[in-house]
């Protein structure tokens, strides 16, 4: 028997630096059986998004809930 309660969710994230922008319009959800795998090429984010999953990092805008 499954919950439909997400582990973590994201919503709309946004991430820039400066004039460049990192991350757009993000979404997903995870939930607690389930992995979840970045990919992507050089420059795509995965190390901003990571970082903003750790809270060592505030997007600019949309909604990270943890837990």
């Amino acid at each position: 028997m499954s919950n439909n309660i997400s582990f973590i969710q994201a919503e709309n994230l946004n991430k820039l630096f400066g004039r460049f922008n990192v991350l757009r319009d993000i979404n997903f959800s995870v939930d607690s059986n389930e992995f979840l795998a970045i990919m992507g090429r050089n420059g795509a984010g995965k190390t901003t998004l990571l970082r903003i999953l750790s809270l060592l990092v505030k997007p600019n805008s949309g909604k990270l809930s943890i837990g």
